[in-house]
């Protein structure tokens, strides 16, 4: 399958260039349905909607939504794994460290009375051992 795009910015980029092409022809139907004129109305309604999904040959590798959901699926997350969340963490002010202590103290304030699966929860903790 030949793509339009290289990465899910570059597609979703392009998606973005399109709205305001698309308000045109919006802003168009509008005042063509306020005149009467359904027929010009409706042909600058799917205009619109072709403007945006650009999928004139009816394939999904050529319409930029295939390609914005095709790369978004293949690079996952944007890039979030635990490397970036412990980075994030490390760095993090003292403002930002103190605003993710308060919310995680008020969860176990939350929770805690509330029953407790000792076992379960004992299984996990047995599921981190492998690491030495």
């Amino acid at each position: 399958m030949a793509h339009k795009f290289g990465s899910f910015s570059t597609a979703y980029a392009h998606l973005q260039s399109r709205w305001l092409i698309a308000r045109n022809f919006q802003q168009d139907a509008y005042d063509f349905a306020d005149a009467g004129s359904w027929k010009w109305a409706i042909y600058s309604t799917l205009s619109a909607f072709d403007n945006l999904l650009e999928n004139y040959s009816f394939d999904i590798e050529s319409s930029v939504y295939g390609e914005c959901l095709y790369w978004a699926a293949r690079e996952g997350g944007n890039g979030i794994d635990m490397d970036s969340i412990l980075n994030a963490m490390f760095s993090a002010s003292f403002t930002q460290l103190q605003k993710f202590i308060g919310l995680e103290d008020a969860y176990r304030l939350a929770i805690w009375n509330a029953p407790f699966n000792a076992e379960w929860y004992a299984s996990i903790a047995r599921g981190f051992q492998k690491w030495p």
